[in-house]
């Protein structure tokens, strides 16, 4: 049986080997054989693949998930970055009058007006802006 240190090294070492993560993302404590795991990704497959690695290890009992997603201060956008990212992507598609674009921003989300064209494409931008690690989502006025 391993010990909870020669546990918690098995793991860290497992988890240098998950090519979504970095060392700083994610810290392992072990207790009895129970990994708890904490940190910060900036998506939920992180969060997945730390989690993942971990019940790849052998003598792990059980798996304590404390893993939070969000995007950290350092890469949070601003409402007027959101903005332009959000006008940018919206003039390059062909279905969308620019001068119809009426878009509010207003901390970290945005709004549209409902239009099929516009809001079909506000759509598909929030999940490109989410790769992009913009914190956005869009909403209905």
């Amino acid at each position: 049986m391993k010990t909870d240190a020669q546990l918690q090294k098995d793991v860290m070492d497992e988890l240098k080997w998950e090519p979504l993560l970095s060392a700083s993302e994610v810290g392992v404590s072990v207790k009895n054989g129970i990994v708890t795991l904490s940190g910060m990704v900036d998506t939920y497959s992180k969060k997945l693949a730390a989690e993942k690695a971990v019940k790849r290890v052998q003598g792990v009992k059980a798996v304590a998930e404390d893993i939070q997603v969000g995007v950290s201060t350092g890469f949070r956008k601003s409402d007027a970055e959101i903005a332009e990212a959000c006008l940018s992507a919206l003039k390059w598609h062909t279905a969308v009058q620019e001068e119809k674009i009426k878009l509010k921003v207003e901390k970290g989300g945005y709004t549209a007006p409902v239009n099929d064209a516009i809001y079909s494409e506000c759509y598909s931008l929030s999940l490109r802006i989410d790769r992009l690690q913009f914190d956005v989502a869009p909403s209905i006025p």
